[in-house]
């Protein structure tokens, strides 16, 4: 059983989203921070996006949100079939940073929330160019390119 484990973001976790939002290895990637936030407050409870934070044990270790494509906003992961969600990930604080957290984290998330899922049968994530960390992180878990839009990674149920 992993070290890592879920909880659907609170209200009460927003502050220190806030801080993580701010850090630079973070806010490059997800910017700017009061849009995430002001999205995060808006579709608390949503049908369609479902927000995370990880714990490596009893510690906060950072945060991941999925979405269902067929419901979301108009995008580069509109085309892809029903079953497909989509995921955002970082780790939080810069003490864990290079240490494989991240992979291990997105690998716990795939295993307790996306798999047992039944509407889940392929996972997007969409790393903006030059993101290094995230490119080898969507690697070891086993997504790839998809054939038809090379800015979407996928990882589906039965492997492919």
């Amino acid at each position: 059983m992993s070290d890592i484990h879920f909880r659907r973001l609170h209200h009460a976790d927003l502050p220190l989203l806030a801080g993580w939002l701010r850090e630079p290895h973070v806010a490059r990637w997800f910017h700017p921070a009061d849009d995430w936030l002001s999205e995060m407050l808006e579709e608390l409870g949503s049908q369609w996006l479902e927000h995370y934070i990880a714990y490596l044990g009893n510690e906060p270790l950072g945060f991941v949100q999925r979405y269902d494509s067929a419901l979301a906003p108009s995008g580069p992961w509109s085309s892809q079939p029903p079953g497909t969600w989509g995921l955002d990930l970082f780790v939080g604080d810069t003490s864990n940073l290079g240490k494989g957290f991240g992979a291990r984290m997105l690998d716990a998330f795939i295993m307790q929330i996306c798999w047992p899922d039944p509407r889940v049968e392929r996972l997007l994530v969409d790393p903006e160019e030059g993101n290094l960390a995230a490119f080898a992180t969507y690697r070891s878990v086993g997504f790839r390119p998809s054939a038809d839009d090379v800015e979407i990674w996928t990882l589906d149920r039965d492997g492919r």
